[in-house]
């Protein structure tokens, strides 16, 4: 695996936890000096629910505090990484696209 290139899928859970060689090796070998950094952003869209119930059933099984915290893994993971867009929206009952973070947002 390699720092920079096409997302290897077998390795999402390790790039969540901040590993950075999560990409696979492809191409030829001219493209070695092709830079990574010059293609365009790829976009990633995370849809969190935030439904009433999340709060409600939070004191059972942590359903809501589990969802913080792997949120937050994904905004630290991607926060300094210019090769990708991120989006966090969310989800209730009665509306299904409430925007919490986009591409524009600066995350601190």
């Amino acid at each position: 695996n390699q720092t920079s290139g096409e997302l290897d899928e077998n390795r999402i859970v390790d790039a969540l936890s901040g590993e950075r060689d999560v990409f696979k090796r492809r191409g030829n070998p001219d493209d070695a000096n092709s830079n990574p950094l010059d293609s365009d952003p790829v976009a990633i869209k995370l849809i969190v629910d935030i439904s009433a119930s999340m709060y409600r059933f939070n004191g059972y099984d942590q359903r809501l505090e589990r969802l913080l915290e792997a949120t937050l893994m994904m905004m630290e993971s991607l926060r300094d990484d210019r090769r990708f867009r991120f989006r966090i929206v969310g989800h209730n009952g009665s509306s299904a696209k409430i925007p919490l973070v986009n591409p524009s947002t600066e995350l601190d």
